[in-house]
């Protein structure tokens, strides 16, 4: 891992230190400081031999933002709601289409991402004996997401590439893959080099659209 910060988390740091002198403690700022040493981690590691930590640092700085504590059951909301609702409130905000330029740039990987068996939840939902066919034989699937990228729906794209990257990362969470594993190396190579653009992109709209915005309730603020 290297020691030198990435030049993209000096530059995020630069455009928030405005937001800092007001924010001071407040959680949009904690979030957001949270949110870049993740980050900063995730983009130091070694691509060769920590692929697994990595995708695991890049979700985690995603957490750092969208996850809201419930005070009535002393625990996060649903983790994977919370980053749908999240992901559609930073769509909203983002009026200069930032995320989508970024999506666009990226179509190659996301149809890789999104015809990925290893991804898909219909393809492990189904016992052994009743899988469908693969995904790359499945048309509808890629049809429906070149027809996303023709309708320019960038939000649904980036719910459905990212719900994939979840799943993959709550396999490597919950230990269901091997560290290491050469069978899921295609899926994570393209979802931790997907996730290097997205996460960025974010923190930036986060910075120019959300530094006003009500992001819920902290979880976990820092000790006094």
């Amino acid at each position: 891992m290297s020691d030198t910060t990435p030049e993209i988390i000096i530059q995020l740091r630069r455009k928030w230190k405005p937001h800092k002198r007001y924010l001071s403690d407040h959680p949009t700022a904690i979030r957001f400081h949270r949110a870049c040493s993740w980050l900063d981690a995730a983009l130091k590691a070694d691509r060769e031999s920590s692929l697994d930590q990595v995708l695991i640092l890049q979700w985690t700085a995603f957490n750092a933002l969208y996850g809201i504590w419930n005070p009535e059951r002393n625990e996060a909301l649903p983790d994977r709601q919370s980053w749908k609702d999240f992901l559609t409130h930073i769509f909203q905000i983002d009026s200069d289409n930032n995320l989508g330029t970024i999506i666009a740039r990226n179509r190659t990987r996301i149809l890789a991402i999104l015809a990925s068996d290893h991804l898909d939840r219909i393809y492990w939902n189904s016992v052994d004996s009743a899988r469908p066919e693969p995904a790359a034989a499945r048309p509808s699937m890629q049809r429906r997401a070149i027809m996303w990228f023709i309708e320019e729906r960038w939000l649904t794209i980036a719910e459905s590439v990212l719900d994939r990257a979840y799943l993959l990362r709550c396999q490597l969470i919950h230990g269901a893959a091997t560290c290491g594993s050469g069978l899921n190396r295609d899926p994570l190579r393209d979802c931790t080099q997907l996730l290097d653009e997205i996460m960025p992109g974010i923190l930036e709209v986060w910075i120019e659209r959300g530094a006003r915005e009500d992001w819920g309730l902290l979880c976990y603020p820092p000790l006094q």
